[in-house]
């Protein structure tokens, strides 16, 4: 899959002339694609299992704007052309797929019972089940990206607060309140596993392997589909699925979209407008009263 993204992002350099700013945003696009097949255990581009079906899960599993969205979409429909171009494949999934289909992708949630049936699969009598049980309950409880989870240091716990400080994309930091059972999940991995994880090359970090390594993205999606596949949950549940579920909850529960904003790290409200889908007139009334806020400040 590496060797197909080069050889495009070389077609792109070569061939098409394009600025290295607009070349790397061409190799993020892929790689977000090409994680999100590793994660449905698709390894190969060409594989027939990748079809619009998938394709709008993909797109549904994202935190972007329409605007985002149908860039990226953009992105993936050359890139596919290239590989049938360059006759290493012969179709794309990507064939029909206009941008109106992929702005009304929905983000997949979980309730409060699906999460807690996740939960409940994790043996807490071992060491890797009380640090899988407090990675899921920190990604439930704080709406955090797998990325931030991951790159967790020990020197962004705020004690006297409860919280985290956690460093977002364009490292821009943001303070997340940690509830209370989330939190007792993670005082229970810091005093009683991760001693014994701990290793020199990373000490700073939360999550340890078993070996004393950081834990990384591919760790994390693989265990959640793991737990998944115990319980009797019918959808796609990824560490993301949990960063929409604490959104989702938060509207639901009254929080207006404004600190749902700021709380998930959002630069734009049109990213966080996606929740609205789960509740009523009023949450889309208060979008709408942002967005002409924000555009009034612009035209001053």
């Amino acid at each position: 899959m590496d060797g197909l993204i080069d050889k495009y992002l070389q077609y792109l350099t070569i061939e098409r002339n394009l600025a290295i700013s607009t070349i790397n945003s061409y190799k993020n696009d892929l790689i977000k694609f090409k994680e999100f097949l590793l994660g449905n255990d698709i390894n190969d581009f060409s594989n027939q299992k990748i079809d619009s079906k998938l394709v709008l899960s993909f797109f549904s599993s994202l935190e972007l704007s329409s605007s985002s969205k149908t860039r990226l979409l953009s992105s993936l429909k050359g890139f596919y052309q290239f590989l049938i171009n360059s006759a290493f494949l012969f179709h794309s999934p990507f064939v029909g797929i206009k941008n109106t289909k992929i702005k009304e992708t929905i983000p997949n949630t979980l309730n409060e019972h699906e999460v807690e049936a996740i939960l409940k699969t994790i043996d807490t009598n071992s060491l890797i089940g009380i640090r899988n049980y407090a990675i899921i309950d920190l990604l439930y409880s704080c709406g955090l990206r797998v990325s931030e989870l991951t790159n967790l240091r020990m020197n962004q716990i705020i004690p006297n607060r409860q919280a985290l400080r956690v460093k977002g994309k364009g490292s821009k930091e943001r303070i997340v309140i940690i509830g209370d059972l989330a939190y007792e999940s993670l005082s229970k991995y810091l005093k009683f596993v991760r001693p014994h994880f701990i290793s020199k090359e990373s000490e700073e970090y939360i999550f340890l392997s078993y070996r004393g390594k950081k834990l990384d993205r591919q760790y994390i999606f693989d265990m959640i589909k793991e737990l998944t596949m115990k319980t009797n949950i019918n959808k796609k549940v990824s560490p993301h699925t949990f960063r929409h579920s604490y959104a989702t909850s938060m509207l639901n529960n009254g929080a207006d979209l404004r600190s749902i904003q700021k709380l998930l790290g959002h630069q734009n409200i049109e990213t966080t407008q996606v929740y609205t889908h789960v509740s009523n007139k009023h949450l889309l009334e208060n979008y709408q009263n942002i967005l002409v806020s924000e555009r009034e400040n612009e035209d001053e």
